[in-house]
């Protein structure tokens, strides 16, 4: 009411609802969203460029099944998110070494999927690729 009472501005058309639709709507949008990310990622184990695409970038997309991350579990409810990737893309930078670029589903934690944070989230990039992987570096893309 008091907006329109300068004159400038006319609203129409506004209801209540309950908090609890809303909080379902904005997390229905979140979930089909999706998010770019850039990982820098070791590995125990080396690989050919042929052999990142071929157990990466072959592999997706793929649902994963996380479980509440250890870093977070003290601000988070105990639960298994299925989450997707729908794309990666790894390239090669030298020994034990290469960037991943992913496309997830939002809400998807990467660094858990990179780690598999000690079994937590599978499969991980260190189940894909059959040995240890660790994030070192990770940059939002969109």
């Amino acid at each position: 009411a008091e907006v329109e009472e300068c004159g400038l501005v006319r609203i129409t058309g506004v209801k209540a609802c309950d908090a609890s639709l809303v909080g379902g709507l904005i997390k229905a949008g979140e979930d089909a969203h999706q998010k770019d990310y850039r990982a820098i990622v070791r590995t125990s184990t080396d690989f050919t460029q042929a052999e990142l695409e071929q157990r990466l970038t072959a592999a997706a997309p793929v649902t994963l099944e996380q479980l509440t991350p250890m870093r977070v579990l003290h601000r988070r409810t105990l639960a298994v998110r299925p989450r997707t990737i729908h794309a990666m893309k790894p390239t090669r930078i030298g020994l034990r070494f290469f960037t991943l670029d992913l496309t997830t589903q939002a809400g998807t934690y990467v660094k858990e999927f990179v780690h598999g944070d000690f079994g937590r989230t599978t499969p991980s990039v260190g189940t894909l690729l059959g040995c240890e992987a660790d994030i070192l570096q990770l940059d939002v893309l969109g």
